[in-house]
């Protein structure tokens, strides 16, 4: 087991990371297009990295993808920290954009930790708001306050609020309390290869909302992203 933690700063630094990012959208496009033409689509969120945010040519390596495998834009929702935003804020306004318009969900990761301003916040053409697990994990009475706010924030803006990290039912409890849209963490479930996640996806299915309109608002309990075969 290799935590991302590990080996994402290493592609960084190293030139690796372009690489490594278009071998995950092949994967996942090559996967959502078989769970679409099988019936059963979900959206699969992938993380982006600063160095591919910055990229002036980063939408079309994802269109790319997609044409490869005849995927659909909606199944795939891409995810940039608040840190990568504020790295390069009129690049990244301008990729966000070309994005949206292709038809991808985009959400703002690690929110709370990048210091971005309101304004800027509510010209970007995003869908969810993940909150930091930093704050999730710890929910005495000034993390608590920062949730709520957060929540409040992303509600008036129109966006899904996502909680990262929630790994206890009193979490659980408190966050659904503050009205919280989604739950995302190892309460959920942990990374699993795909065929258990396929039969964890089955068993589970009453319990979570796995569709992939743009509209819809699923209960606090909706699973996080699937780990495909390779991924650490």
């Amino acid at each position: 087991w290799v935590p991302p933690s590990a080996f994402i700063p290493f592609a960084e630094q190293t030139g690796r990371i372009r690489s490594l990012t278009d071998w995950l959208l092949n994967q996942v496009a090559e996967q959502v297009a078989a769970w679409r033409a099988s019936g059963h689509p979900l959206t699969v969120s992938i993380n982006v990295a600063i160095h591919d945010l910055e990229d002036p040519d980063f939408p079309r390596r994802v269109a790319a993808a997609l044409r490869r495998h005849d995927a659909q834009a909606i199944d795939l929702c891409l995810e940039i920290t608040e840190g990568g935003l504020m790295a390069d804020p009129e690049q990244a306004r301008t990729t966000l954009a070309t994005l949206h318009e292709a038809g991808h969900r985009l959400a703002i990761d690690d929110f709370g930790t990048g210091y971005s301003s309101l304004a800027y916040l509510s010209h970007l053409p995003v869908n969810e708001l993940k909150i930091d697990r930093s704050f999730i994990m710890d929910l005495n009475l000034h993390n608590r306050s920062i949730v709520l706010s957060t929540i409040s924030l992303g509600h008036a803006l129109g966006l899904k609020v996502v909680a990262e990290g929630v790994e206890t039912a009193t979490q659980y409890r408190e966050l659904a309390l503050l009205g919280c849209d989604v739950a995302q963490g190892y309460l959920i479930a942990r990374a699993l290869p795909l065929e258990e996640f396929n039969s964890w996806r089955v068993r589970h299915g009453g319990e979570c909302d796995w569709s992939v309109q743009p509209d819809a608002q699923p209960a606090l309990g909706s699973a996080s992203a699937p780990s495909l075969p390779g991924h650490a």
